[in-house]
């Protein structure tokens, strides 16, 4: 898994903890010491507050683009899918609940699902597959 950046992207509440922060270069240094190869904790760098944020799942944070100059970082894999200049990550474990647009029933596995998502070229969202339904 790698580092992505999210830029202006927000996780509005959900925070576990925060910590100050006096740069975007010592948000880099800090992602150094944060847990590997973890989907589920994304990292929130807020300028203006000198703080950077740690976002786990399942703490109610909701997705926004309203706010600004946030920098979310996340962990995920490269798909190698690339579209209007942006690149599909995979997030394992990962849900954001609520906000449901276009909903494909009877989609079996990530494979189908991925050839869906490549198909919609939607690059202003995030897809989940729900696998047990």
């Amino acid at each position: 898994m790698d580092w992505f950046l999210f830029k202006d992207g927000d996780f509005c509440g959900g925070d576990a903890s925060s910590e100050s922060c006096n740069s975007f270069r010592d948000a880099l240094q800090k992602l150094s010491t944060k847990p590997q190869n973890d989907s589920t904790i994304a990292y929130q760098y807020y300028a203006p507050f000198s703080r950077m944020f740690t976002k786990p799942i399942g703490r109610g944070a909701t997705w926004s683009g309203e706010h600004k100059p946030y920098n979310l970082f996340v962990q995920g894999k490269d798909t190698g899918h690339r579209s209007n200049g942006k690149l599909l990550i995979y997030l394992q474990g990962v849900d954001c609940c609520g906000g449901d647009g276009k909903i494909e029933n009877e989609v079996k596995s990530y494979e189908q699902a991925f050839e869906l998502v490549k198909q919609w070229n939607n690059t202003d969202g995030a897809v989940f597959l729900h696998e047990p339904s």
